[in-house]
């Protein structure tokens, strides 16, 4: 995180662009997403593009506010974009792109005018991850000789990744603000199965944040986005739940030899990742179309 005064103003920004209009930059919302997409500029040889993650701009909470978007850096990259979009003399297209997750806009049908705005098709970069392909070598290489296969393991991890995703969702629009539970008591792995006991976890997280009792509009808000979910479940997990509920598979089915860090199992995780598996998506193909 960028310390406030070394943040640019978007006013500077402004400046810095119609006075070099040469100058091009992505701005993202966390470290994993720079990352990512200087790895993947680098392997199409572009690179006269600089990745900045929003918290080096300093994005006035007024003005995120006035989109009715949470205060987050999600809200943040998608406030920059209006900004600097709206204060531009001339199109930025060629210039700046402002990369943000989907997040729950599918299942909200919410959608954004702002030609500098680039979302992930699912709901946020982890979820690319999401993908046989990868899951499979990532197990040959990294994990070894598990007994079950990527097909399988992504089937399995789908039903309580979506409960999650829903959870989050009526959390949002309800707006308790309740911190989402550790897994590991609520979740049992019987062979290649993984089930939660979803009623004890909805308890335990309504009582936790003291909104127990409100428990029924809750399942009913569930309930009603429950209706909304696509076929496809890349459209609907959170990229965090996924990490988690990865590593605590497979931490049940071949117990570790020592403590596992989530950061560093999703790190992993991305090392596996090629560039066949991201250049022909719609955000990847974007970026390509518009700086290549």
């Amino acid at each position: 995180m960028s310390h406030p005064e070394d943040r640019r103003s978007i006013d500077e920004l402004l400046v810095r662009y119609e006075l070099e209009p040469t100058i091009r930059d992505i701005y993202v919302e966390g470290y994993s997403d720079k990352v990512l997409i200087e790895w993947f500029l680098r392997e199409k040889e572009i690179d006269d593009v600089a990745i900045y993650e929003v918290s080096t701009v300093d994005v006035p909470y007024a003005k995120i506010k006035s989109l009715s978007l949470e205060d987050n850096n999600r809200g943040r990259v998608i406030t920059l974009a209006f900004a600097l979009y709206d204060g531009s003399v001339f199109d930025f297209r060629r210039i700046v792109a402002c990369v943000a997750d989907t997040d729950f806009d599918n299942i909200l049908e919410k959608e954004y005018e702002c030609p500098l705005l680039i979302f992930t098709e699912y709901t946020s970069i982890e979820v690319y991850l999401f993908d046989s392909d990868i899951l499979a070598k990532f197990f040959e290489l990294v994990i070894m000789t598990f007994p079950y296969d990527a097909t399988t393991v992504l089937a399995e991890l789908s039903d309580v990744l979506q409960d999650l995703f829903l959870i989050r969702l009526a959390n949002q629009e309800l707006g308790f603000g309740i911190e989402p539970l550790p897994l590991g008591k609520l979740c049992s792995v019987e062979g290649s199965k993984i089930l939660l006991d979803l009623g004890q976890y909805i308890y335990r997280y309504l009582n936790n944040g003291g909104k127990l009792h409100q428990r029924k509009t809750f399942e009913s808000t569930v309930a009603r986005y429950k209706a909304r979910l696509s076929e496809n479940p890349r459209m609907q997990i959170h990229g965090h739940d996924f990490v988690n509920l990865l590593l605590l598979y497979i931490s049940k089915i071949k117990k570790p030899q020592r403590a596992v860090d989530p950061n560093y199992f999703a790190r992993s995780l991305f090392g596996v990742l090629e560039i066949r598996h991201v250049e022909e998506k719609p955000l990847f193909a974007e970026l390509l179309r518009r700086f290549a």
